[in-house]
């Protein structure tokens, strides 16, 4: 199965469950009820995680959709670091890798923490106002965003670990 079919699927399998005359989609589907609609329940989620902001054209279908497919496929950097933090390894804080938060899918979430760890290849060089506005709006939403380049994480792991130590203990805000 690729990778496309899988993205390309997702969301017209879930819709099918609320078209007219099928009854209320599952809560399994992300069915709220009458009047709810099929995405109620994702988009009440997405605005926990930063109030008072919309989304046009956020998917969050096709934002775990896509997280499944990253987190099949990690860098070599990203693997590497994953070694080390997942199964709270660095110091009882428990990782998650490649999670949607509001719009994004982060390399790395210390949820308890608030801190998002991103590991960056060679294509970010160029991205590089993208990639700070998007930290610059995960920030404004309470999480903390630390970034390594891919080299950094393979030629001196251990140093990074120590950076994303010393920001665990870091009081928040």
């Amino acid at each position: 199965m690729t990778a496309s079919f899988i993205l390309s699927t997702a969301v017209p399998l879930a819709r099918e469950a609320s078209t007219p005359g099928a009854g209320p989609p599952s809560p399994a589907m992300g069915g709220g009820g009458p009047g709810r609609g099929w995405l109620a329940p994702a988009w009440e989620g997405v605005a926990r995680i930063f109030p008072g902001t919309e989304c046009p054209g956020y998917d969050p279908v096709m934002s775990t959709s896509r997280a499944r497919l990253l987190r099949r496929n990690l860098t070599d950097a990203e693997r590497k670091l994953w070694t080390r933090l997942r199964r709270n390894q660095l110091d009882g804080h428990y990782f998650r890798r490649q999670v949607p938060v509001g719009r994004f899918i982060v390399d790395f979430l210390c949820k308890e923490r608030r801190l998002v760890v991103e590991v960056d290849g060679g294509q970010h060089a160029v991205r590089h106002a993208a990639d700070a506005s998007r930290s610059q709006v995960l920030r404004r939403h309470g999480y903390r965003v630390i970034r390594f380049w891919n080299n950094e994480v393979l030629e001196n792991i251990d140093g990074v670990l120590e950076t994303i130590r010393a920001e665990l203990d870091a009081p928040a805000g």
